[in-house]
């Protein structure tokens, strides 16, 4: 440093840092490129493998003056997950390596912490402004979902979607408390993610699927160019409303298949989506990732005698371009035949709320938790939300209900909380509520033990009447969660 004053700095120690980690993880040495924009690719298996590879991406592909600082880099997702993880399978004995770590977790669950009860805050001073305006009232047909929700979100004013939602299922006597607008969010977004809607696709063969908007013409690889006005472009623009509304209403939720894939949520985040990378392959498309890694691993490309498209300026594939190709083919698959454009338009949609500026304040995991809430829920989680109400105290009900609820798997746990909530995420505990803001009740009811348990999604109530044994109780209520597909809000 003495000998040349200027030639390292923090920016520089930072970057050979990085190239350093990339060289532990993927061994192999970090080769800059001109141009290079998108995140390094590292193995699948490798631990935290999608943060890792953004927060090199972060440092290594980023000018001097824009490259993350250590102090920054301390707060990345990869850290504070990385830390997480360590505390929570760390062995006696840990030392203050793994208090260290503790104490960086808890700041950032801290900091994510206030950043979620702010956007509340902000979203309850935008329902509090214009609740004396009236309502958005929409029609819904449940066989029917996706296009009627659609049709009432493309059509709606802006100012109009602050307003309080109030949901009517058509041919259906229910009154919307609550409990028919969380309703319609959970089944528009199942239905999203159903084999009969055209609008989202997955890779049938991935074992966990994630969503991407579908190909104009469903074509695998080539086009992308010359498609012509897309007639979609409006019901995408009209999803990214709905995502932006069920933000402001504090619904949380998940697809029936799989989630969106991590790209939705970079374009809602960014006015230009950043190019994709191998991990992002990976994650929507398994096979086709696998395949690219084969290539990169191959000892000669040009003897496998691939072609880049005319589009991309034509010419073979060989050991000095083999890179080159493998981004362009996962930029292709993912955001090619006209998803960039299909992304672009639910960003759209997605700015018709004013929380834009609020939410740039969130990293993209973030985003995720906030819109999809858990994918698994735990025994733990849930019974910690749960309140009995009227029953005595040689009740026996409480105890076997949480029997069972402990004994049930995931998924049946998730479909216990659509029942009673018509949600598929825990309900927000509110900043202004008390203790039990966010509780799922459970109330006595003197019914005779052949009556099912009824549920009232409006208050997140379940109305349980006193059975005879944990295995009555159980047959009761997994039958209402079998044959949740049958309800509807009626007299019955």
């Amino acid at each position: 440093r003495d000998r040349f004053p200027g030639a390292y700095t923090a920016a520089s120690d930072m970057y050979q840092w990085a190239a350093l980690l990339y060289w532990a993880c993927a061994r192999r040495p970090w080769v800059a490129q001109e141009g290079i924009t998108h995140a390094p690719s590292l193995p699948p298996a490798l631990p935290l493998a999608s943060e890792l590879s953004d927060l090199m991406g972060d440092v290594l592909c980023r000018p001097a003056e824009r490259r993350l600082s250590p102090a920054l880099g301390l707060r990345h997702p990869y850290f504070t997950a990385s830390a997480d993880f360590s505390t929570r399978h760390s062995t006696r004995g840990g030392g203050a390596a793994a208090g260290e770590s503790s104490d960086v977790s808890s700041e950032e669950e801290s900091e994510a912490t206030d950043r979620i009860a702010a956007l509340q805050h902000i979203c309850a001073l935008l329902r509090e402004t214009h609740k004396d305006k009236g309502r958005f009232f929409m029609q819904v047909e449940r066989s029917a979902i996706v296009d009627t929700v659609i049709a009432e979100f493309s059509s709606v004013s802006k100012g109009k979607l602050l307003r309080k939602l109030n949901v009517k299922f058509r041919g259906e006597v229910g009154i919307d408390a609550g409990g028919l607008t969380k309703e319609m969010y959970t089944r528009f977004f199942e239905a999203l993610s159903s084999a009969e809607c055209p609008l989202f696709a997955c890779d049938p063969d991935a074992e966990r699927p994630t969503f991407l908007p579908a190909k104009v013409g469903g074509s695998s690889f080539g086009g992308g160019s010359g498609l012509g006005e897309d007639p979609l472009l409006p019901s995408f623009e009209a999803v990214g409303r709905v995502l932006g509304k069920a933000i402001l209403d504090g619904v949380p939720i998940a697809s029936g298949r799989g989630g969106f894939h991590p790209l939705v949520f970079r374009a809602l985040l960014h006015k230009k989506i950043p190019e994709p990378n191998l991990h992002d392959l990976d994650a929507f498309s398994p096979g086709e990732a696998r395949s690219c890694r084969q290539l990169l691993a191959a000892p000669d490309a040009s003897c496998l005698y691939l072609s880049f498209e005319e589009d991309q300026g034509g010419g073979d594939v060989t050991n000095e371009n083999v890179k080159q190709y493998v981004r362009l083919r996962a930029s292709r698959e993912l955001l090619g035949s006209g998803r960039r454009e299909r992304l672009d338009a639910m960003r759209r949609g997605f700015s018709a709320l004013p929380l834009g500026a609020h939410l740039r304040l969130f990293t993209v995991f973030e985003l995720m938790s906030l819109v999809c809430g858990k994918q698994t829920l735990s025994a733990d989680d849930l019974l910690g939300r749960v309140v009995f109400r009227g029953y005595g105290s040689q009740s026996r009900t409480p105890a076997m209900l949480r029997a069972v609820l402990r004994g049930y798997s995931d998924t049946l746990r998730l479909k216990f909380l659509s029942f009673v909530t018509a949600s598929t995420a825990l309900p927000a505990r509110s900043i202004e509520g008390g203790d039990e803001s966010g509780s799922i009740a459970v109330s006595f009811v003197a019914w005779s033990s052949d009556r099912l348990p009824l549920a009232h999604t409006c208050f997140d109530r379940l109305d349980l009447p006193e059975y005879p044994s944990e295995d009555v109780l159980r047959d009761k209520l997994t039958w209402c969660l079998d044959n949740l597909e049958m309800a509807g809000f009626g007299e019955s």
